[in-house]
């Protein structure tokens, strides 16, 4: 009898532990289908099944179909069951959501599988116009379709020259898509060399309005190339909009082995061309992304390197990037500038963008709205900031943070505003450092037949609002204007400044930190053109015995003796006390080793005893004279 129930505990357990994929051996029906037939509806998991088999050419005794000029259509949600999915290979038709999903399956990519999602390709389909640029024609390729519970691994692939690539929607996309919604996709890479994408791993040619990505979580501990919320790469010679696309929870775990890794919360990278992206009313919201190693990371763009434009987006979370040492940008918007050679174009173009990211790095340039604004690989790239505001708070345990921009070359900067506290080893309000490089032509096209943006910065009406501690060099705007950047041919450029406001509050974590009200210089070879400038209100160094400022809900605790300037006066004071975002000051009525309590703090017993003693008498006085009152 033992026996007997022994075997039958250990099927059971077998049972339950088989994968959920086996248990989803879903047999294919094809008929619904007719060559004949221009219109075919889909109502369960057995014909997606066979749907996928007759655009792939495994279904027996059936021609293979990329359904060109044909529409699939839901009648139903469907269920797969956990099942693993066949990627459909190529297709041309039109695949009719109806507002239906498509819920539980698995994607494996690795080995002879180097592509991975529901579609490997979605071709082209457009927008027709009329000779005035009006559209008269929309074709979509995929509609009204959400796509939910999808589990997906990306291992190496057997060929070397070839990388992994997933996307939930499709691998790759050259049509018109949507009101397509992702949700609910977990991503495990090993494959350092990976592509990993929300919606899909690479873009040609796409138009994508009202399409959604929700609650991505990306496990790349072991690597991974591109990781994005949308696509890891928008790629090159190609005009694409996007408008109203957004992700909604956006977790990544990376580790940047090989090459590195390039992390945007919509895109991982835009590639070069002669086109111009374009995104309109994006949001990226719920980042949540750990990074350690070689790992360039944007809330928004990782390396933005074609001529992108984006009006109305937005960021927001936060992003731990302490395991990032090197000269990698990280930035709540973009990582950097990115590069292309300019023909004529303007570069980027930002406008009324706002990134409210939180960051933190262990060396890597980290900055509110872009890590790095300046060239890539030693090519060209300008861009323009147009009422762009970074709210986040932005830390680089060692090195240049800034407000808004951790490094800055070049570019336009014009109504823009940093609003989060920064520290760092060198810290400014709007940017951590100005530095000075000239890219080199790279022998793909004759010299002088392309017109490089100027060597020159400009700060038009701009302001930073948050507090600035630096253990180094701090700026109330500019932490520092530094030298040229070694073995490099550094032309004479410009930093012009003009109409801005810097950060209320500079201060100094050690107390040989350089401080300056509006910004620090040195022989940089950028001219200072400085006009109508408002300079910070207070500078402040702590004593010299190892204690630090803080920071916390707005104000700063100074430690007691610390030395305290006012409106850059030359003649210091001794100071202990608070100051507030306002740039108001509370002074201690004398110095004090740590801060007044707070209410509800019970750690100083006298002073509590002789303020209950205080108010125990006035309630004695006040009810004597009420009982005199009474009696009268």
């Amino acid at each position: 009898m033992k026996r007997i129930c022994f075997v039958l505990i250990v099927l059971l357990l077998a049972f339950v532990l088989i994968p959920a994929s086996a248990l989803a051996d879903v047999s294919a029906d094809y008929g619904w289908y007719s060559e004949t037939k221009t219109v075919y509806t889909l109502s369960c998991a057995a014909d997606l099944v066979g749907f996928a088999n007759i655009a792939n050419g495994t279904a027996e005794g059936i021609a293979k179909t990329d359904f060109a000029g044909k529409t699939i259509k839901l009648a139903a949600d469907i269920d797969l069951g956990g099942m693993l999915w066949t990627p459909i290979k190529s297709f041309k038709g039109e695949f009719n959501g109806n507002n239906k999903t498509i819920s539980n399956f698995e994607i494996v990519v690795g080995g002879n599988n180097i592509r991975g999602g529901f579609f490997n390709g979605i071709e082209a389909g457009g927008v027709e116009t009329d000779a005035d640029g009006n559209i008269i024609k929309v074709i979509e390729r995929v509609h009204d379709l959400t796509l939910k519970g999808v589990k997906a691994t990306v291992n190496a692939v057997n060929d070397p020259t070839k990388e992994g690539r997933f996307g939930t929607l499709a691998n790759y996309i050259e049509g018109v898509v949507n009101r397509v919604t992702v949700e609910d996709v977990e991503v495990t890479t090993t494959d350092p060399k990976a592509w990993v994408g929300g919606m899909c791993a690479f873009m040609s040619w796409p138009w994508m309005n009202d399409c959604t990505v929700k609650n991505l979580v990306v496990n790349a501990e072991k690597g991974a190339a591109f990781i994005a919320g949308f696509s890891p790469i928008l790629q090159k010679n190609s005009n694409m909009v996007f408008d109203n696309c957004d992700v909604n929870g956006f977790k990544v775990i990376v580790n940047g082995e090989g090459e590195g890794c390039g992390v945007g919360g919509f895109a991982g990278q835009t590639q070069r061309g002669w086109e111009n992206p374009k995104m309109t009313n994006c949001d990226v919201t719920g980042i949540d992304i750990t990074a350690f190693g070689k790992v360039e990371i944007g809330g928004f763009i990782a390396w933005p390197g074609a001529h992108t434009i984006a009006e109305n987006c937005t960021t927001k979370g936060k992003i731990d990037a302490s395991g990032v040492t090197g000269d990698y940008g990280v930035g709540g918007f973009f990582g950097n500038l990115g590069w292309n050679h300019n023909l004529g174009k303007t570069g980027h173009q930002i406008i009324n963008c706002t990134a409210n990211v939180d960051i933190i790095t262990g060396g890597a340039p980290a900055g509110g709205f872009i890590g790095a604004a300046m060239n890539s690989n030693n090519r060209s790239m300008y861009a323009s900031f147009d009422n762009c505001t970074a709210k986040g708070n932005v830390t680089n345990s060692n090195g240049a943070a800034g407000g808004f921009a951790g490094k800055a070359d070049r570019g336009d900067y014009t109504g823009c505003k940093a609003t989060g506290d920064v520290t760092g080893t060198v810290a400014g309000g709007f940017f951590g450092q100005v530095v000075d490089t000239t890219p080199a032509y790279d022998g793909r096209f004759p010299e002088g037949t392309i017109g490089y943006p100027p060597d020159q910065i400009t700060l038009d009406s701009c302001r930073s609002e948050g507090f600035v501690l630096a253990s180094e060099k701090a700026g109330g705007l500019i932490g520092e204007v530094c030298d040229k950047v070694a073995n490099t041919a550094a032309t004479d450029g410009k930093l012009i400044v003009k109409g801005s406001a810097a950060s209320p509050v500079v201060a100094g974590t050690k107390p040989n930190t350089v401080l300056a009200m509006l910004l620090n210089k040195t022989d940089n070879h950028k001219d200072l053109d400085l006009s109508g400038n408002t300079d910070s209100k207070i500078q402040v160094l702590p004593k010299d015995d190892g204690t630090k400022l803080s920071v916390e809900n707005g104000v700063i605790s100074v430690p007691a003796d610390a030395m305290l300037t006012i409106n850059g006066a030359d003649q210091a004071f001794v100071f202990g006390g608070l100051i507030k975002r306002n740039a108001d000051v509370v002074v201690y009525d004398k110095p004090m080793d740590e801060p007044i309590p707070p209410t509800g703090d019970t750690s100083k017993p006298l002073l509590w005893a002789t303020l209950i003693f205080i108010a125990s008498a006035g309630l004695a006085i006040n009810t004597v004279l009420r009982r005199k009152l009474r009696e009268e």
